[in-house]
């Protein structure tokens, strides 16, 4: 992600009894940048925003993208729920990464935000 580009996505965030979805971003350019955060259902209503500030160098991470530290959806259930980020402030580089936890196996599958496209169904 920088400044002045298209936001980055990835389409199958999930929250059930079986999977769960932490968020990821990493700043990279040694510059501060603000970050907002949209999460969209598959039909394309816009369901939450949310702004955040990434650090120089950081690494800021939220656990339950759905939770009140997160977007603040609640506790669901949710399947392929897609979230799209885009720095709208500031010089920095921003790498988003999805992690969908297996809440049995504690076995992580890792996403990287990517240009729009047609959309990735991950889930049952």
């Amino acid at each position: 992600l920088q400044l002045g580009t298209q936001e980055k996505r990835f389409a199958g965030m999930e929250k059930s009894v079986l999977r769960r979805t932490n968020f990821i971003l990493a700043e990279t350019a040694g510059q501060a940048a603000t970050v907002r955060l949209r999460a969209y259902s598959l039909t394309g209503q816009q369901l939450a925003e949310k702004t955040v500030s990434v650090p120089p160098l950081a690494y800021f991470q939220i656990n339950d993208i759905f939770g009140a530290e997160g977007l603040g959806l609640g506790e669901g259930p949710y399947q392929n729920v897609e979230i799209a980020a885009q720095i709208v402030e500031g010089g920095g580089q921003v790498v988003g990464v999805v992690t969908l936890v297996g809440n049995l196996s504690k076995n992580p599958q890792i996403f990287l935000l990517k240009d729009p496209g047609p959309p990735t169904v991950v889930g049952f």
